[in-house]
């Protein structure tokens, strides 16, 4: 996925003490096309998402977080304790030279730290911050820590998800990407606006608010109508067929919608040669909507004769949408995807050779570079505190005794982290 020429970003630094997904994933686009991203983190509060790795623990087993390592790439790893002087003073330093500085914690992890907004401009006034609060940095509950899932549960999208009748669904995996890409498009943004001023700003997403978007629609049905949209499954309040529905094989599915009587005929013509949907109450689509159990009963007997490869080609080939319902290996052997070149091979400690999910961004002469794995913890101490900032062997060692930088976790910290009981622990 190499472009021709030196990636769009080159030449941008970036200063990272975020955690998780949000905040890396920000950071991680911007070094996919080629920003200098250095990722600080300490061994007393590692980045929480990697003890999400699993297996017995050598002393390494942070070193295999799937999370961690896959949201990480391209980017250098350094360990500072900031709550310790030097290492509040070696991050500034870095500072000085940046031109983003993000993170993701509660606003009062920050300011506990003296790194708000105004204590970085002090060192670089053309620096760009970027804070993401769940709840944004004021109001009742700007110091509430958070996690992505219960974000979701209070911006409205829980209650809209699940089967009808049923408890609201979890999703789990909507929130922090959302974030994130909103705080990479607002840094772009920002620096647009430093090249006229020569001055950076303070960028907030907060995760309530910009999370609030994905239910625009039943806000609006609220606002309008007076009327809370209920819970409907894999149904559609406007289309029928709408579902997943099984195919050949053990525990094989796939996606079919039809959203007008052309479709459903054209469906009818692959799937029916015998007739069995041409039913009266089938006929249009709003009948359909009025009989969908008896529908989705019917269609389902047909699909599960076929393969969800045989279903997608020939449903496709008819113009009707569809699509197989894939698994994680599925996304490995696709054609699709490795007639693309998206899944990228990168090798790592601790962990050997695997595929990556590339970029899904492709530019033409500057696509995206993944050039350096997921740096392990303290990996480029060296070369950025003594390379970048001029220390010298003897004061690496001095920090190293003193606890500020490390290559190893300090056990009873890495526990308390692992268990999800860490101060300020934020998506």
């Amino acid at each position: 996925m190499a472009g021709n020429e030196a990636g769009a970003l080159s030449g941008l630094k970036v200063v990272e003490i975020a955690q998780g997904w949000a905040g890396p994933l920000a950071s991680v686009l911007l070094a996919d096309f080629g920003a200098d991203v250095v990722k600080v983190e300490s061994i007393q509060r590692l980045d929480w998402w990697r003890g999400a790795a699993a297996g017995a623990d050598d002393g390494f087993t942070h070193e295999r977080s799937w999370f961690y390592n896959g949201i990480n790439r391209n980017k250098s790893g350094i360990t500072l304790d900031l709550t310790q002087p030097r290492g509040r003073e070696l991050l500034l330093d870095l500072v000085r030279g940046a031109d983003v500085f993000i993170e993701n914690f509660t606003s009062h992890v920050v300011h506990q730290l003296r790194l708000s907004h105004e204590d970085l401009m002090a060192v670089n006034p053309r620096l760009i911050t970027v804070s993401m609060p769940a709840y944004g940095s004021d109001g009742a509950w700007a110091d509430l820590p958070a996690l992505g899932t219960t974000v979701e549960s209070m911006c409205g999208l829980q209650s809209l998800t699940g089967y009808e009748g049923g408890p609201p669904r979890i999703q789990g995996t909507s929130w922090d990407p959302v974030i994130g890409l909103h705080a990479a498009f607002a840094i772009l943004a920002a620096m647009n606006r430093r090249r006229a001023t020569g001055l950076g700003q303070h960028i907030e997403v907060s995760h309530i608010e910009a999370g609030t978007q994905l239910v625009a629609g039943p806000l609006l049905e609220y606002l309008l109508a007076g009327r809370v949209p209920p819970r409907r499954g894999n149904s559609d309040r406007t289309y029928a067929p709408h579902g997943c529905y099984p195919a050949e094989g053990d525990d094989q599915w796939v996606t079919i919608v039809a959203r007008n009587d052309a479709e459903w005929a054209a469906l009818g013509r692959v799937l029916d040669p015998e007739g069995a949907l041409q039913r009266p109450e089938f006929l249009t689509v709003e009948s359909r909507l009025e009989h969908r159990p008896e529908l989705d009963d019917a269609l389902l007997r047909l699909t599960s004769r076929h393969s969800k490869e045989h279903l997608f080609e020939r449903l496709q080939a008819a113009g009707v949408p569809c699509g197989p319902v894939s698994s994680p290996a599925d996304l490995l052997a696709d054609p699709q995807l490795a007639a693309r070149d998206f899944f990228v091979p990168m090798e790592r400690a601790f962990v050997g050779m695997h595929l990556y999910t590339g970029s899904w961004i492709r530019m033409g002469r500057n696509s995206a570079r993944f050039e350096r794995p997921a740096p392990t913890l303290g990996q480029d101490n060296e070369a950025i505190l003594a390379g970048r900032l001029g220390l010298s062997s003897a004061e690496l060692a001095e920090l190293a005794a003193a606890g500020i930088i490390g290559t190893r976790p300090v056990p009873a910290q890495a526990d308390r982290q692992a268990s999800g009981t860490e101060t300020g622990r934020q998506s």
